[in-house]
């Protein structure tokens, strides 16, 4: 009867742990980590293999390459573009106000990279791989993409962010 007792405890004790560690954790989840885009930005920019050096992009300069970003509904953003303006190089890192503002940056970034496969078609059919395997991936109310040489390495580093 006494071992009885004690498995019964026991078990009580672990389900009682399991339910307590299994709530926590769905909070966390739920939960969104932020991103220091300049932080990211600057580790892309050194890690991922861009093959020049990528110009920033302000606000008065941004809606020249992103024509249809509607920048009232961006909370922050880093982006770089080609300096010499002869690859497709580019490095966007977006954090939405609302996910609702998250699909409009998606709409964006996917028109810029139609107007990049536009512009490098004839000009520098090289450039066209990278254009085609141009990485974004969505975390929360983040957006980031790059166009980079090889879109492995940046993949990596933005989903370990």
């Amino acid at each position: 009867m006494k071992k009885h007792r004690a498995a019964a405890v026991a078990a009580s004790v672990l389900l009682a742990f399991t339910m307590l560690f299994s709530g926590c954790g769905a909070r966390e989840g739920t939960e969104e980590t932020a991103i220091d885009l300049a932080a990211a930005a600057q580790s892309a920019l050194e890690d991922a293999g861009f093959s020049e050096e990528l110009a920033r992009l302000d606000e008065s300069t941004i809606l020249r390459r992103y024509p249809t970003l509607d920048l009232e509904k961006v909370e922050s953003y880093e982006v770089y573009v080609s300096g010499s303006m002869g690859t497709a190089e580019e490095l966007g890192l977006f954090q939405a106000k609302t996910s609702d503002g998250l699909k409009d940056i998606r709409a964006a970034v996917e028109r810029r990279i139609e107007d990049l496969k536009l512009n490098f078609e004839d000009y520098r059919p090289d450039e066209m791989p990278k254009i085609e395997d141009a990485v974004i991936v969505e975390k929360g109310n983040y957006l980031l993409f790059a166009i980079v040489p090889e879109s492995s390495a940046v993949r990596e580093l933005f989903e370990g962010l």
